[in-house]
């Protein structure tokens, strides 16, 4: 009965004025912009960020970082891991920073894989690594993947995030550019 009678006064009632309020809109609002985010993420993402692509395929509703406690350094430098401005020679050469995108020491192209997985400079360092982590060396990139990922919380963020740092300062201190990296992970 009380639907009927609803349904009548709102056509036969007393018409009344009344503005809605903005918050019983931001559900849809937050929907709508989520959407249109989405859309130009996809859409920007087919030929440009392909890197952070891998890492996360949407958007993500709340910021990754908001589950882990992080100091401004290190979340400073997971930012720059995750969209893949890290100061190697290959960023560098793109800014025009230096002459080669090349690795100093091995020659190869030295990208952020370069550093991590395969450049002789770090091997010690991989390798420690590797056994502290009871990782084997056909996972590590996996290993990386992950940290650099919305799973950042991995056990071994920390570690990882220490050997990222230290064999960026190696691969400077060959070049002599050590206040490059360290400005660069401190901001």
């Amino acid at each position: 009965m009380a639907d009927v009678l609803a349904k009548i006064a709102s056509y036969d009632g007393i018409p009344i004025d009344v503005t809605s309020h903005h918050t019983d809109f931001l559900g849809l609002i937050k929907k709508r912009a989520y959407s249109a985010w989405d859309l130009y993420f996809q859409d920007k993402s087919k030929d440009k960020g392909l890197w952070y692509r891998t890492l996360s395929d949407k958007p993500p509703n709340v910021p990754w970082f908001c589950k882990i406690n992080l100091n401004k350094r290190d979340l400073s430098l997971a930012l720059r891991l995750r969209s893949y401005h890290i100061p190697l020679n290959c960023f560098l050469y793109l800014m025009r920073k230096t002459n080669s995108p090349n690795c100093t020491v091995c020659g190869s192209h030295e990208d952020l894989y370069h550093v991590l997985m395969e450049c002789t400079r770090n091997e010690p360092l991989r390798q420690e690594l590797l056994t502290e982590i009871d990782c084997g060396r056909e996972n590590l990139f996996f290993f990386f993947h992950n940290v650099f990922s919305s799973k950042f919380t991995t056990t071994f963020s920390d570690r990882t995030l220490s050997y990222i740092i230290y064999s960026l300062f190696l691969r400077q201190s060959d070049s002599g550019d050590l206040n490059y990296v360290s400005n660069c992970i401190q901001t």
